[in-house]
């Protein structure tokens, strides 16, 4: 329900999986429409807020101890890529130069 891309390694192989946190269930930048919340307000469950999934990705990584769960390596990362979405109604720093659009940084749950 948010954006997730993945990314290839040299040979075109999956290397890994990103999501941006604006991109979330409810989140200003969210690609498939399910929009309309801030950041920071309770998303699809009471308990989880907008934007804090790549946050709970982390710490559920961190916590599961000798990898009991198989819960995969996660961290949150600022990253930059000219592939990440942006709503129209969302004010953002984009410049069009030459018809390129620049790359936009965002944090990412990696």
């Amino acid at each position: 329900m948010g954006g997730a891309y993945y990314f290839r390694d040299i040979l075109g192989e999956h290397a890994t999986i990103v999501m941006p946190t604006d991109e979330e269930p409810f989140a200003p930048n969210n690609p498939k429409g399910f929009i309309g919340k801030s950041l920071g307000q309770p998303g699809l469950k009471r308990s989880v807020h907008v934007g804090e999934m790549g946050f709970r990705e982390v710490a559920s990584y961190l916590l599961d101890y000798k990898n009991f769960a198989n819960v995969p390596p996660s961290m949150l990362v600022k990253i930059t890529h000219s592939v990440f979405h942006v709503n129209e109604s969302v004010d953002h720093k984009m410049k069009a130069r030459d018809n390129e659009t620049q790359a936009l940084s965002k944090i990412v749950s990696l």
